[in-house]
Protein backbone atom coordinates (compact mmCIF):
# COMPACT_ATOMS: atom_id res chain seq x y z
CA UNK A 1 0.00 0.00 0.00
CA UNK A 2 1.29 3.47 -0.86
CA UNK A 3 2.67 5.55 2.02
CA UNK A 4 0.79 8.74 1.08
CA UNK A 5 -2.52 8.53 -0.74
CA UNK A 6 -4.87 10.97 -2.48
CA UNK A 7 -8.55 10.75 -3.31
CA UNK A 8 -9.79 13.36 -5.79
CA UNK A 9 -13.57 13.68 -6.08
CA UNK A 10 -14.81 15.52 -9.14
CA UNK A 11 -18.46 16.51 -8.79
CA UNK A 12 -19.42 19.23 -11.21
CA UNK A 13 -23.12 18.32 -11.21
CA UNK A 14 -23.51 16.25 -8.04
CA UNK A 15 -26.19 17.14 -5.54
CA UNK A 16 -24.70 18.60 -2.37
CA UNK A 17 -26.63 16.92 0.41
CA UNK A 18 -25.80 18.09 3.91
CA UNK A 19 -25.57 14.62 5.48
CA UNK A 20 -23.14 13.54 8.19
CA UNK A 21 -20.20 12.60 5.95
CA UNK A 22 -20.38 15.75 3.81
CA UNK A 23 -20.81 17.99 6.86
CA UNK A 24 -17.93 16.35 8.72
CA UNK A 25 -15.59 16.70 5.75
CA UNK A 26 -16.48 20.28 4.78
CA UNK A 27 -16.27 21.43 8.40
CA UNK A 28 -12.65 20.23 8.73
CA UNK A 29 -11.42 20.94 5.21
CA UNK A 30 -9.75 24.06 3.83
CA UNK A 31 -12.01 25.70 1.27
CA UNK A 32 -11.22 27.55 -1.94
CA UNK A 33 -14.41 29.30 -3.05
CA UNK A 34 -12.86 31.13 -5.96
CA UNK A 35 -12.58 28.06 -8.19
CA UNK A 36 -12.74 28.82 -11.89
CA UNK A 37 -12.95 25.21 -13.05
CA UNK A 38 -11.34 23.63 -16.07
CA UNK A 39 -10.97 20.07 -17.30
CA UNK A 40 -9.88 18.52 -14.01
CA UNK A 41 -10.77 15.04 -15.22
CA UNK A 42 -8.28 15.31 -18.11
CA UNK A 43 -5.57 16.52 -15.70
CA UNK A 44 -6.33 13.64 -13.31
CA UNK A 45 -6.12 11.13 -16.16
CA UNK A 46 -2.66 12.47 -17.07
CA UNK A 47 -1.19 11.51 -13.67
CA UNK A 48 1.03 8.46 -14.00
CA UNK A 49 -0.38 5.64 -11.90
CA UNK A 50 -3.67 7.43 -11.26
CA UNK A 51 -6.72 5.18 -11.09
CA UNK A 52 -10.28 6.14 -12.01
CA UNK A 53 -12.85 4.24 -9.99
CA UNK A 54 -16.15 4.47 -8.21
CA UNK A 55 -16.32 5.23 -4.50
CA UNK A 56 -16.79 1.55 -3.61
CA UNK A 57 -13.50 0.59 -5.34
CA UNK A 58 -11.19 3.11 -3.61
CA UNK A 59 -10.01 0.72 -0.90
CA UNK A 60 -9.30 -2.00 -3.47
CA UNK A 61 -7.28 0.47 -5.57
CA UNK A 62 -5.18 1.50 -2.55
CA UNK A 63 -4.58 -2.17 -1.69
CA UNK A 64 -3.13 -2.60 -5.19
CA UNK A 65 -0.58 0.11 -4.29
CA UNK A 66 -2.18 3.02 -6.14
CA UNK A 67 -1.33 6.35 -4.53
CA UNK A 68 -3.81 8.47 -6.49
CA UNK A 69 -7.47 7.65 -7.07
CA UNK A 70 -10.01 9.91 -8.72
CA UNK A 71 -13.76 9.56 -8.61
CA UNK A 72 -16.39 11.19 -10.81
CA UNK A 73 -19.35 11.78 -8.53
CA UNK A 74 -22.48 12.52 -10.49
CA UNK A 75 -24.97 11.39 -7.87
CA UNK A 76 -25.74 12.25 -4.27
CA UNK A 77 -22.52 13.43 -2.57
CA UNK A 78 -23.47 12.01 0.83
CA UNK A 79 -23.19 8.40 -0.38
CA UNK A 80 -19.92 9.13 -2.18
CA UNK A 81 -18.38 10.97 0.77
CA UNK A 82 -19.43 8.21 3.20
CA UNK A 83 -17.55 5.67 1.04
CA UNK A 84 -14.52 7.97 0.86
CA UNK A 85 -14.43 8.65 4.61
CA UNK A 86 -14.54 4.89 5.30
CA UNK A 87 -11.08 4.41 3.70
CA UNK A 88 -9.37 7.63 4.80
CA UNK A 89 -6.52 7.48 7.32
CA UNK A 90 -3.99 10.08 8.54
CA UNK A 91 -1.83 9.54 5.43
CA UNK A 92 -4.65 10.35 2.98
CA UNK A 93 -5.42 13.66 1.31
CA UNK A 94 -8.98 14.18 0.07
CA UNK A 95 -9.74 16.84 -2.51
CA UNK A 96 -13.34 17.51 -3.49
CA UNK A 97 -13.81 19.74 -6.55
CA UNK A 98 -17.34 21.00 -7.04
CA UNK A 99 -18.58 23.47 -9.63
CA UNK A 100 -17.33 26.65 -7.90
CA UNK A 101 -15.62 25.41 -4.72
CA UNK A 102 -12.79 23.02 -3.89
CA UNK A 103 -12.24 21.51 -0.43
CA UNK A 104 -8.84 20.14 0.67
CA UNK A 105 -8.74 17.83 3.68
CA UNK A 106 -6.46 15.39 5.41
CA UNK A 107 -2.75 14.90 4.76
CA UNK A 108 -0.82 18.18 4.72
CA UNK A 109 -3.82 20.51 4.61
CA UNK A 110 -5.11 23.17 6.99
CA UNK A 111 -8.11 22.37 9.13
CA UNK A 112 -10.89 24.68 8.09
CA UNK A 113 -10.44 28.16 6.72
CA UNK A 114 -10.89 29.77 3.34
CA UNK A 115 -8.57 31.06 0.69
CA UNK A 116 -9.49 33.99 -1.51
CA UNK A 117 -6.93 32.99 -4.14
CA UNK A 118 -8.40 32.31 -7.55
CA UNK A 119 -7.62 28.75 -8.53
CA UNK A 120 -8.40 26.57 -11.52
CA UNK A 121 -8.14 22.90 -12.41
CA UNK A 122 -4.48 23.27 -13.47
CA UNK A 123 -3.52 24.12 -9.87
CA UNK A 124 -5.06 21.06 -8.22
CA UNK A 125 -2.77 18.31 -9.58
CA UNK A 126 0.49 20.17 -8.70
CA UNK A 127 -0.87 20.72 -5.17
CA UNK A 128 -1.76 17.04 -4.78
CA UNK A 129 1.61 16.00 -6.19
CA UNK A 130 3.49 18.36 -3.87
CA UNK A 131 1.87 16.99 -0.73
CA UNK A 132 1.69 13.29 -1.59
CA UNK A 133 4.96 12.90 -3.56
CA UNK A 134 3.20 11.89 -6.76
CA UNK A 135 5.42 12.35 -9.82
CA UNK A 136 4.42 14.98 -12.38
CA UNK A 137 4.82 14.66 -16.14
CA UNK A 138 6.52 18.04 -16.51
CA UNK A 139 3.74 19.40 -18.71
CA UNK A 140 1.73 20.89 -15.84
CA UNK A 141 1.17 24.63 -15.97
CA UNK A 142 -0.52 25.20 -12.61
CA UNK A 143 0.95 26.26 -9.29
CA UNK A 144 0.80 24.69 -5.85
CA UNK A 145 -2.00 26.19 -3.75
CA UNK A 146 0.09 26.94 -0.65
CA UNK A 147 -2.82 28.76 1.00
CA UNK A 148 -4.60 25.45 1.79
CA UNK A 149 -1.51 23.71 3.17
CA UNK A 150 -0.79 23.29 6.86
CA UNK A 151 2.90 24.04 6.21
CA UNK A 152 3.94 25.75 2.96
CA UNK A 153 7.56 24.74 3.71
CA UNK A 154 6.69 21.06 3.96
CA UNK A 155 9.20 19.86 1.35
CA UNK A 156 12.04 22.09 2.57
CA UNK A 157 11.59 20.67 6.07
CA UNK A 158 11.52 17.09 4.72
CA UNK A 159 14.78 17.73 2.85
CA UNK A 160 16.43 19.24 5.93
CA UNK A 161 15.39 16.24 8.04
CA UNK A 162 16.89 13.91 5.43
CA UNK A 163 20.12 15.93 5.36
CA UNK A 164 20.34 15.74 9.16
CA UNK A 165 19.79 11.97 9.05
CA UNK A 166 22.51 11.51 6.44
CA UNK A 167 24.93 13.64 8.50
CA UNK A 168 24.26 11.57 11.62
CA UNK A 169 24.70 8.34 9.66
CA UNK A 170 28.00 9.54 8.15
CA UNK A 171 29.27 10.54 11.61
CA UNK A 172 28.37 7.13 13.04
CA UNK A 173 30.11 5.39 10.15
CA UNK A 174 33.27 7.46 10.72
CA UNK A 175 33.29 6.58 14.42
CA UNK A 176 32.85 2.89 13.62
CA UNK A 177 35.57 2.85 10.93
CA UNK A 178 38.21 0.24 11.76
CA UNK A 179 36.19 -1.00 14.72
CA UNK A 180 35.01 -4.57 14.67
CA UNK A 181 32.27 -4.81 17.30
CA UNK A 182 32.22 -8.60 17.21
CA UNK A 183 35.87 -8.93 18.38
CA UNK A 184 34.91 -7.82 21.89
CA UNK A 185 32.43 -10.66 22.26
CA UNK A 186 33.02 -14.30 22.77
CA UNK A 187 30.49 -15.26 20.11
CA UNK A 188 32.85 -16.32 17.33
Amino acid sequence: MADKKVILIISQDAKLAGGDAVTKFTKKAAKAENYKGGDLLAFAKSVTGGVACGPAKIKESFEKDSAFVFVEADTDMEDCMAEVMAVVDRRTMVVWAGKTTVWFGGLGTKKGGNTAREISAVDIIPTISYVADIPLTGDEEGAVIYQVLKDPNLKAKEINRLKDSVSRMEAAMERAEGHDPWTKHDCS
